[in-house]
């Protein structure tokens, strides 16, 4: 019920707005009086703009989480705070091998591989 009232109230703005655009204008168009369709298509695109896809892009870039919480449960998650230095270098290293090893390999331009 409330996005059918938002929508309506988005496209009563709209319309309202593109009728006193053309009507402020005051000046005469080339084509005798008509209604300019660009101005239209212009005002129009730049309305939906703001009012539909700005709002869809901020609430979606609101809701969308970085990272996914970790099961308190997995051995995997021990406290790195615990662990030394060398050990955290190690697991670091692990990891970026495996990193590595998931990577394609490729030729660069002068023959090298990476």
């Amino acid at each position: 019920m409330r996005l059918k009232i938002i929508l309506t109230s988005v496209l009563v703005t709209i319309f309202t707005s593109v009728l006193y655009a053309n009507d402020s204008t005051g000046t005469v168009s080339s084509s005798g009086g008509g209604i300019d369709w660009f101005q239209l298509i212009i005002t129009a695109g730049y309305l939906v703009g703001v009012f539909i896809l700005l709002p869809i892009v901020i609430y979606t870039n609101h809701k969308t989480k970085l990272y996914s919480p970790v099961n308190d449960n997995d051995e995997s998650s021990q406290n790195r705070e615990d662990l030394n230095e060398e050990t955290k270098n190690q697991q670091a290293t692990e990891i970026l091998v495996a990193i590595e090893n998931k990577l394609t390999a490729f030729t660069n331009e002068d023959g090298e591989e990476m």
